[in-house]
């Protein structure tokens, strides 16, 4: 890379709009929530247009292995082998995360007077391949209303 010296700084992260993204996990951070009892991967993923976002998986409830499960399944449908470990609160899950490539569902959120992306969910190939069918024919249908309008 060659120098070129910076004349603006970023200000701010891009978000998630709501709906379906392929992501890349970009780092797995393991920490506790704020109640310091629970512990927790927080996960940092970003899209194809740089938005940036961030899932929170805490372990020890009732949702752990189903939603550890979606994100597993949502990485093997990216092609990735998943290997025989303990995927839990540990480094080989951490190593094993970093770097995927996974599908994930976008909400929208009021967070401080503000409409902000929450991600939802990890989901599968099916899901993600169900979601962008839909929204392309509804593109479609659109430009179909749009045609009509040329007079």
């Amino acid at each position: 890379m060659r120098y070129s010296r910076p004349t603006e700084r970023r200000t701010k992260a891009i978000d998630f709009p709501a709906g379906y993204h392929d992501v890349r996990i970009a780092d797995v951070t393991a920490t506790t929530a704020k109640n310091k009892e629970t512990q927790m991967f927080v996960l940092k993923l970003i899209g194809s247009l740089s938005e940036v976002g961030y899932y929170n998986l805490t372990f020890g409830n009732s949702m752990t292995d189903e939603n550890i499960g979606f994100i597993l399944a949502s990485i093997e449908d990216h092609g990735v082998e998943i290997p025989d470990i303990d995927f839990a609160y540990n480094r080989q899950t951490v190593d094993f995360l970093n770097g995927k490539q996974a599908y994930i569902k976008v909400t929208t959120e009021r967070y401080r007077g503000t409409d902000k992306g929450r991600v939802d969910e990890f989901v599968t190939a099916a899901e993600f391949n169900k979601h962008r069918k839909n929204n392309d024919e509804a593109a479609e249908s659109v430009e179909a209303d749009e045609a009509d309008l040329n007079f």
